[in-house]
Parts: structure tokens; sequence; C-alpha cells
């Protein structure tokens, strides 16, 4: 049997367990809200909640009481998480909300500034590329459009001397000249 104080102290670290149960529960409220889980998406981070609360408690349980689950240790938990939501979440709640909202807005902000530079460097290869296929693009449509012309003229040289050329050969044989 453990002596009194020492399982004041278990019990005070219990309740200490559950206020971070607490506020592991409400880190999750906060996720929901912000980004608006459907039923899906709450099932999903409900079993992750529990599955971390359950390993939390069975490590804690296992070091602390070396595994032994005792009635008092379900009172102090219960005892530190309704503190915890009747006292503190209404404040951290909103605190964790905004530091949340914080943390995303300067994520955000830092991309975007290691983009900046190369979203400059793009711009200034992308933009002569650019313009110069343009040029060249329109410089091979001009010299197709020309080629074709081109081939026309010659397809239809061809086609009228080859038709001089037939002509010649469907008059019928003269007479040699007589002597």
């Amino acid at each position: 049997m453990q002596p009194v104080a020492e399982q004041i102290t278990v019990f005070i670290m219990l309740v200490i367990l559950g206020l971070a149960i607490g506020l592991i529960y409400d880190f999750y409220r906060v996720l929901r809200r912000v980004h608006g889980l459907k039923k899906k998406g709450t099932n999903i981070g409900d079993a992750f909640f529990w599955l971390v609360v359950t390993v939390c408690t069975y490590i804690f349980l296992l070091k602390i009481l070396w595994g032994e689950v005792r009635f008092y240790v379900f009172i102090s938990m219960a005892i530190g998480f309704i503190l915890y939501i009747k006292v503190g979440s209404p404040f951290i709640f909103r605190k964790l909300f905004y530091l949340y909202n914080f943390i995303i807005k300067m994520i955000k902000t830092t991309i975007r500034l290691v983009v900046i530079p190369f979203k400059i460097l793009y711009n200034l290869i992308a933009i002569p590329v650019r313009f110069s296929a343009g040029v060249l693009n329109s410089a091979l449509d001009a010299g197709a459009k020309t080629q074709k012309h081109l081939q026309g003229q010659v397809k239809k040289q061809v086609q009228t001397r080859v038709e001089k050329v037939k002509k010649r050969f469907k008059k019928p044989p003269q007479d040699p000249p007589s002597l």
C-alpha cells in the first residue's frame, strides 16, 4: 500500500493529466472550427483524439502507477478535465484559436516571402522566352505560309510544263519533209 502523501501526489498528477486532456480537447475543437470538419472528418478526428488520450493515459499510468488502475484514477482525471472545461477552456480556447490562426498566417507569409524571389526569377526568364517564342512562332507561321505559297506556284508551273509536253506528244507525227 502506498503512503498517503504519495497517493495525494499521484492524485494531483492525475488531475493535471485531466487538465492536459482538456487542453488537447480544446486544441482539437480549434482544428474542427478552423477547418470546418464535416461528419467524416469529425469522426476521424474523434478517433485520433481518443487514440492520443488513450496512449497518454496508458503511458502515464504505466510510469507512475506501474499499470495499476484504481477508482480514484478516473475520479481525479475527471475532476481535472471538468475543472479545465469549466474554468480554463473559455479563456484558453479563444487564445488557442487566435494563436492557431496567427501561426497559419505566419506560415503563409513565410511561404510567400520564400516564393517571391522565385516568381521574380521566373518572370525575368519567362517574359523574354515567351516574347522570343511568339516572334519565332510568327516567323515560322509566315515561313510556312510562304512555303505553301511557293509550293503552290512551283506546282502550277510544273503542271503547265507537263501539260505543254503532253500536248507536244499528243500531236500526230508530221511527215518527214520530202526530198
